[in-house]
Formats: structure tokens, C-alpha cells, sequence
């Protein structure tokens, strides 16, 4: 991403402190109060989407609907969602609403680990609601401060990278930075707030023995991007001294939630609408698809868009106070379960549980993993192994996996020296090729 222009910064700024305390007070806020905004703030979002965004106008007068008609939450159910392939089907100028100048724009690009790469487009001069909302979700793990340092492991420098005249300073390290130079340079800027994918604190702590000091000590760190387990990030935060909480965002949605002290994942209700809906497109009470809505996208809107991930919603009963919707039984993506010849479905959750309790059961000096279906009946493993992994522990991972699934397999584990990562450095530990039922 480009740096923000000195206009850009001065406006986001600006809107920024408007936003503060509003933005502070929203997760406390009545449910029925946040529900009546949102609703006001979607029929704006449609109405516009209809009027300005070719695709979306041609996908609502195919459906029936034309600006003005929607006024309740039926109505917004009954318009169509759209899937990321879908999108990546439309050319980008029918994705930009009519009017806009992508010079104008910080413009990304959705990972492809988990599918079609999507460019994505957000107005430069109105995104102060996505550094609120780090804020926020530093302060539901800690007592951030202004002169707290945070470092990012990413693709890119944030855009506003020294915007804040020096407070909350951000220090960038390139995901595909070599792991002895990433952690050279946290020893040196010791910083309060670490941010980063899990497979990249999975590195740094695997190059670091155990029982030897990290030589830096974070108040927190917050993992994002790629699947954890609750167990994996509850080791993870022994070994660093310190709280590792998970968040859930995306190119496409933003910030969508994050963890609080109680572990619990909070949805970000006035920055997304989110919606959990079964195979039939009703919503669902249990795990369901993730269908959610931008609600601060108005560039390129984002509107009933399938994510492609798996969980499940419920009123909150944190005991933080936050009155946000809870996010549970996060699954990771649909097209990331691994399919068995059963027809019984393992979610990538399931299966992140399984390789750390091995792990931790099995003692076995792995440094990283993967696992990938290749077919019904064929699951391929590959590890990453230290100087003390055992002669036959492939033998020792290949049964304790076969007990794990249960059923018979052709189940391939082997050595890698290094593991794929996508061109951005991010890297998905389950992956599957074999459809999961809808």
C-alpha cells in the first residue's frame, strides 16, 4: 500500500478524533440500539451499491429490487450474496463505484492461499475507522498505550505508517524477512505489541531454544491471517511471557473481531454486519458460512459477501461487558476441510487441535507442519524437523494420525527442509482439494 498524502493524513486524522469516543462507546451499546444503526447504515449502503456500482446494480434489478426498498432486516436477507469467485469474475471497474478515482484509493490484495485473489479498493482519505479500530483491539488484551512500540510482521508498511506525529509508533518487518533477521530486529526495538501470522511466531520461537531467553518481551501479541488453536496460542504465550490472542480480519471485510481478555471473539458490529447462514441460505443457529457486510465500504462495497469461512454466533455473555455479538467455533474455511471416504467432514480447526496435541503428546522436535488432502483416500503431511527428530517419528506422526481420522487412508508424512508459503509470506498449515459439501 502507498503512504497516505499529507491531505489523506490530515482528513483520516481528523475523522479519527470525531470518531474516538463514539467508536469507544459502541461495544457497550444496547443490542437493539447497534442493530437499529446498522440497519440505517446498510440501507445507505445498498441504495448506493445499486446506484453507483455496476455490479451490484445489475445483481439487484435481477433480483427485484430497486433503491428505497429496503427497510427491514428481511429485506436485506433477501438480496443475493456473492461469492469471492463470483467477484473475481467481474472486471474491477464494475466492482468501483461509478465516480471514484483509483488514484484516490489504497488498493490490496486478498491472499490466494485460500482461493482466487481478489484486488481490493478502500477511499484513502476515509479509513480512520481501521486505525480505531487497532485501538481497540490492542486495548481489549492490554492497557495500550501512546508510546507503546508495535511491531508488524506484514506484506507492506501500514499507509500510515508516522502518521501519528509519533505517538503509537509502528515499526514494519517484512513477512519474507529471513527469521534470524526478523528476530534480530525485535531484540533491538524491544517492542510492547507484537502482530504477526502464527506460522511466523511458530518460527521465531522454534529458533529460539527452549528454556533459552527470546531477547524481547512483548506485553502481547496478537497472531492473525492463518489458523491457531486455542492450545497452540495458550503454549505459544508461555513461552513468550505474555497473552497471544487471535483476530479475525480480511482484505475484503476489515477488522472483523478479536479476542478480549477472557479469550473471547468479539465482532466489530459497527464496523461489520455479519450473518452465519446453513447449506440452505437461512441463519443458522450452529457452525454455518460466514456472510458479512462492510459497513465503511462504500469504494468497493462488500455487501452479503461469502468470506468462505466456518462459525458460529451468539449474543454475548463476556464477562468484559462488551455487548458485541461473540464469534465461536471459528473453523477456518469451508474449502479447507479435509473431506473423508465416510463423507464425515474434519474442519480445519479440528485438525490444527489434532497436530498440536501430537506435538505435545508425541514430544517430537517439529518446527512447523502441513497438512494437505489430495484426495478422499489420500492426506499428504509434511514436516519441518529439528537435530533431535527421531529416525522413524514419520512412522510415530503416521500412527498417531490414522488413529485421529479413523478411518483407512493412504497417509504420506515426510521431511521437508522448507514449507510453501504463498507470495506474501503467509502460509496455510491445512489445506484441501477435495470439495467439502455445501
Amino acid at each position: 500500500m502507498r503512504p497516505f498524502s499529507s491531505r489523506e493524513n490530515l482528513r483520516n486524522q481528523l475523522l479519527a478524533g470525531a470518531g474516538l469516543l463514539p467508536f469507544s462507546a459502541a461495544p457497550y451499546l444496547p443490542s437493539r440500539v447497534l442493530a437499529s444503526w446498522r440497519l440505517r447504515r446498510i440501507r445507505s449502503l445498498v441504495d448506493h451499491a445499486a446506484r453507483k456500482v455496476p455490479l451490484y446494480r445489475s445483481l439487484y434489478r435481477d433480483a427485484g429490487y430497486r433503491p428505497g426498498d429496503l427497510r427491514t432486516w428481511a429485506d436485506f436477507r433477501a438480496l443475493p450474496t456473492l461469492s469471492r469467485d463470483a467477484l473475481a469474475e467481474v472486471p474491477l471497474q464494475d466492482r468501483l463505484a461509478e465516480g471514484t478515482d483509483p488514484a484516490s484509493c489504497l488498493h490490496s490484495r486478498s491472499s490466494g492461499s485460500s482461493g482466487r485473489s481478489l484486488t481490493v479498493f478502500h477511499q484513502a482519505d476515509g479509513v480512520a475507522i481501521q486505525g480505531l479500530a487497532f485501538l481497540r483491539m490492542f486495548n481489549m488484551g492490554m492497557d495500550y498505550r501512546p508510546w507503546h512500540r508495535h511491531a508488524y510482521i506484514y506484506t507492506a508498511p501500514f499507509p500510515s505508517a508516522g502518521a501519528a506525529g509519533g505517538l503509537y509508533p509502528q515499526h514494519f518487518i517484512h513477512t519474507l524477512a529471513p527469521i534470524p533477521e526478523t528476530l534480530k530486529e525485535l531484540r533491538r526495538l524491544q517492542p510492547q505489541v507484537l502482530s504477526c501470522y502464527p506460522s511466523h511466531l511458530r518460527e521465531l520461537l522454534a529458533a529460539v531454544g527452549i528454556g533459552e531467553d527470546l531477547g524481547f518481551r512483548p506485553q502481547a501479541v496478537w497472531v492473525n491471517s492463518e489458523m491457531s488453536s486455542p492450545s497452540e496460542r495458550k503454549a505459544m504465550a508461555a513461552r513468550l511471557g505474555c497473552p497471544v490472542y487471535d483476530e479475525y480480519s480480511t482484505e475484503e471485510l476489515t477488522r472483523v473481531a478479536s479476542q478480549c481478555r477472557q479469550g473471547r471473539y468479539h465482532v466489530y458490529e459497527d464496523m461489520v454486519h455479519m450473518e452465519v447462514l446453513d447449506p440452505s441460505g437461512a441463519a443458522s443457529d450452529g457452525v454455518g458460512d460466514v456472510v458479512a457486510t462492510a459497513l465503511h465500504s462504500f469504494a468497493m462495497p462488500f455487501i452479503r459477501y461469502r468470506q468462505g469461512d466456518l462459525a458460529q454466533l451468539r449474543p454475548s455473555t463476556c464477562g468484559c461487558g462488551r455487548r458485541f455479538q461473540e464469534l465461536e467455533s471459528l473453523e477456518g474455511r469451508r474449502n479447507d476441510a479435509f473431506v473423508l471416504p465416510s463423507g464425515r467432514v474434519l474442519s480445519s480447526g479440528f485438525l490444527l487441535d489434532a497436530a498440536y496435541g501430537l506435538l505435545m503428546e508425541l514430544k517430537l522436535d517439529v518446527l512447523d507442519f502441513t497438512f494437505e488432502q489430495l484426495t478422499p483416500e489420500r492426506v499428504q503431511v509434511e514436516l519441518v524437523v529439528g537435530p533431535s527428530f527421531p529416525v522413524h517419528g514419520c512412522e510415530e506422526v503416521s500412527r498417531y494420525l490414522m488413529d485421529i481420522f479413523g478411518e483407512p487412508l493412504t497417509l504420506q508424512v515426510s521431511e521437508v527442509e522448507v514449507l510453501t508459503r504463498t507470495a506474501s509470506g503467509k502460509r496455510n498449515p491445512i489445506r484441501s482439494r477435495v470439495s467439502s459439501p455445501q
